[in-house]
Order: structure tokens, then sequence, then C-alpha cells
């Protein structure tokens, strides 16, 4: 486990890394409301996971419609949520390795103490997880 302070930081290298390579043309919205998130633990690279895929599979260069990336600490729940256009003309279509292995290490970590909620259609993708805490 480490510290949320620290995916935290990993998470806006991320998009900086992506904002370098896309030219300035990425539009993310990134908001934290966490009071204390270096008392916070998390596995590793968990919360990344699901941001690297609106790179993979999103539309980032809407400026009217921007991904959207919040992270809230509500009581003694951590919510993470996002949401994406997804590419229209996307030829792979992915084997969703990245959230196959997130989800089981999600019920390795956290049991039953965690809910994740994925939902999409053909043009937006929508992720919320709430962690018990």
């Amino acid at each position: 486990m480490v510290p949320l302070s620290l995916e935290v930081k990993q998470i806006k290298r991320l998009l900086q890394l992506n904002k370098l390579r896309l030219q300035e043309r990425m539009f993310v919205n990134l908001s934290i409301q966490v009071d204390d998130p270096e008392h916070i633990s998390v596995p590793p690279l968990l919360l990344i996971t699901f941001i690297d895929n609106i790179f993979k599979y999103g539309k980032v260069s809407n400026p009217e419609n921007p991904a959207l990336i919040s992270i809230n600490r509500n009581g003694a729940e951590l919510d993470f949520k996002l949401s994406n256009l997804k590419k229209m003309n996307h030829a792979f279509e992915g084997l969703s390795m990245g959230i196959s292995n997130a989800k089981a290490r999600l019920s390795n970590f956290y049991g039953d103490l965690y809910n994740l909620t994925i939902n999409e259609n053909e043009t937006h993708f929508e992720l919320q997880l709430k962690i018990t805490i």
C-alpha cells in the first residue's frame, strides 16, 4: 500500500506527460477533495490503471466535453470517479486486462469493502470506485 498523496502525485505526472504527448490538446479536469491524503493508503498504481484507459480509449481533445477525474473523501469512504468520451474510430478493442487486474487487486486488498461501478455506451464511459477506508 502507498499513501494516496503519492498516487495523486503519479496521477498528476501522468496527466503532464500526456499533455506533452498530445501537444496541449488535452482537456481533463482533475478535482481532489481529500484533507489528509498522506493518511489514506491505496494499492500502488491502482487509480493510474483507470486513468491510463482515458488516454488509450477515450477522447480528450474536446474542450466542451473534457474528461473528468475526481477523488473525494466522504467520511470513511474514498470516492473515485472518472468519465470521458470514447474514441469513435478506435480499431482495437482491448481485452479489459487492466480493469480485470484492478478488480482482482481490489478484491485482494479490500474484500467486500469496495464497490466498483462501470457504465458505458457507444460514446461515453463512466467509472465510480468507492472504498471504505
